[in-house]
């Protein structure tokens, strides 16, 4: 009965120990694919290199931060304008107070906003970047998390299986008939 018993088990257990060590495989690879996927954003752009080295999956999330970052930083410099505006209004005072040709004054005035609008651009995608990669490393640990849960299950299972092993064993050398 011993021996039965200890059979049944140890098919359930080479079971669990199989789908466990599938899932660690999975789990293995979104996390190499999610550290992939933060060191193409960690430089604070998304380039074509970028693209041509991630994986597959991670395509769609490239994309997204590439055009997110664009976006968001846009809409910055939008908010900013009037700003930005106000600025070159008080440097063209100056330059009028200064006796500043008026060609070169405009020309002047519109490098200077030109400028100002790129570094508006920049920090704005700099700063997305950096809440992505945020979000990102949140995730590595939970995914960190689960790998570990993964694999303290499947030590369990093996150890369990194991010790099914040396039952299986026993039960057979138990019932092996005694001859003295």
């Amino acid at each position: 009965m011993g021996l039965l018993v200890f059979t049944a088990r140890r098919a359930q257990l080479k079971h669990r120990v199989s789908d466990l060590n599938y899932k660690l495989m999975q789990k293995t690879q979104e996390l190499q694919e999610l550290q992939q996927y933060a060191t193409a954003v960690s430089d604070g752009s998304v380039s074509i290199n970028d693209f041509a080295s991630a994986p597959t999956s991670q395509l769609g999330n490239l994309t997204q931060a590439m055009v997110g970052s664009h976006n968001f930083a846009m809409m910055n410099v939008q908010m900013r304008s009037g700003m930005i505006s106000q600025q070159m209004g008080m440097a063209s005072q100056q330059m009028q107070a200064q006796g500043v040709d008026a060609a070169q004054q405009t020309q002047y005035l519109q490098y200077m906003q030109m400028q100002a609008q790129n570094q508006a651009y920049e920090t704005a995608k700099q700063e997305y970047l950096k809440q992505v990669q945020s979000q990102l490393h949140s995730k590595e640990k939970a995914m960190e998390q689960e790998k570990m849960n993964i694999e303290t299950q499947l030590q369990m299972a093996e150890a369990e299986l194991q010790s099914c092993e040396k039952g299986v064993q026993e039960s057979i050398k138990d019932a092996a008939p005694q001859y003295v």
